[in-house]
């Protein structure tokens, strides 16, 4: 759907499981469709894909199923103007933490991927789009790709998505997503890495951007609205915003008790904690680790922050802990003074099948839609409402 003068609103199907393109499907004549129909059909619908690297290249060579998917949109007045390329394999179900990262961007298997992924949506594109696909931040920092590789790939992707281009007439642009305990985690350090890359490789301006994840930032200690301040001060393309929300909480024992209760071994929870003296921030690789270096600093910490998405419509989770949406609701500030600042936003909040037991007491397709509402609302506070 599309809000305010020209942007595209949708959400990632991450939530629901899509390890191959049954199982996709499978989403899509399910929950996908059951959230589709609480919205009117005479307005377009956008949706915001997740492809596997399996789903992907099942798609690419079952032409049927490409057709069926095309109908499928068709038939739902749905299209599609991004797709999650962020984790290859699979993300549900299974230990992915540092999985999702691999194959990293000094890889060459991640060129596949991401140009078979731009194959597919090149397919499914309405004219009057720019697709884009969100991927990972050029690697893990637990193991760190070659430079001078992922400079050449990523050159590379960037010629691809230049030859589909030409063939097509469909432009399709990468957006890099800025993750904690990834080579590129803040705003400063992504703006390094494209000032060099782009001083390298000037015509990939074109083909290459920024996903900024509120979430991820707000984790930082960096607010969303200020990374996207900075990006656009560094005139790097901001191609999409995930609205996502982090979880924040006080230091006290009673909400590192709570953190501790959601430890899980599917996802890594980047756990950073803010010192309250010199505003410095201790970067943590997951809620174990954090809540130790927690317990030894407890009286020195401002605040801690876990990069546990939280579904954006739930400001409160007792204890003190609290989603970030105060801090995404100054970006959508920003981005409603600024609407060319970025045109794709995509509601992001993937973790459902691991969130405590009283926020899932309702259906996944539920919290979508109550998801839904949130941002609508908080848009049309704003003067935008939907087109």
């Amino acid at each position: 759907m599309r809000v305010g003068p020209r942007a595209h609103l949708a959400y990632c199907t991450n939530v629901h499981r899509g390890e191959d393109w049954s199982q996709v499907r499978a989403s899509l004549e399910g929950p996908i469709a059951a959230v589709r129909a609480k919205f009117s059909r005479s307005r377009p619908w956008a949706l915001g894909l997740r492809l596997s690297g399996p789903a992907a290249n099942e798609l690419l060579t079952n032409p049927s199923e490409l057709k069926w998917l095309r109908e499928w949109l068709k038939q739902q007045n749905a299209y599609v103007f991004t797709v999650n390329a962020f984790p290859r394999g699979p993300f549900h179900g299974t230990r992915v933490k540092e999985a999702a990262y691999q194959p990293d961007w000094g890889s060459s298997e991640r060129i596949t991927y991401t140009l078979e992924v731009a194959e597919v949506l090149s397919a499914l594109a309405l004219p009057d789009t720019q697709p884009t696909i969100s991927t990972v931040p050029l690697g893990h920092r637990s193991s760190p790709p070659s430079m001078a590789d992922v400079h050449a790939n990523l050159h590379q992707c960037c010629q691809g998505l230049a030859k589909l281009a030409e063939r097509t007439g469909v432009r399709v642009r990468l957006a890099l997503e800025p993750e904690p305990m990834c080579l590129l985690g803040t705003s400063a350090e992504a703006i390094a890495f494209f000032q060099e890359h782009f001083a390298l490789h000037p015509a990939n301006r074109e083909w290459l951007g920024v996903n900024l994840d509120a979430c991820h930032h707000t984790v930082e200690f960096e607010n969303p609205s200020s990374a996207l301040a900075a990006f656009r001060s560094a005139k790097i393309p901001v191609l999409k915003i995930h609205l996502s929300a982090a979880l924040a909480m006080p230091p006290t024992a009673e909400a590192l008790q709570r953190l501790e209760a959601l430890n899980e071994d599917t996802y890594f929870h980047q756990t950073f904690l803010q010192r309250q003296d010199d505003r410095t921030v201790i970067r943590c690789s997951d809620i174990p680790e954090g809540i130790a270096e927690a317990r030894r600093n407890l009286s020195q910490l401002s605040e801690i922050r876990s990069h546990f998405h939280v579904p954006i419509h739930v400001e409160s989770l007792g204890d003190g802990l609290r989603s970030t949406t105060r801090e995404l609701k100054g970006l959508m500030d920003a981005l409603v003074a600024d609407p060319a600042a970025c045109d794709q936003f995509e509601i992001e909040t993937y973790t459902w099948e691991v969130l405590p037991s009283a926020l899932r007491a309702q259906s996944v397709e539920q919290q979508v839609l109550q998801e839904y509402d949130w941002a609508l609302a908080e848009f049309a506070r704003r003067g935008w409402n939907v087109a």
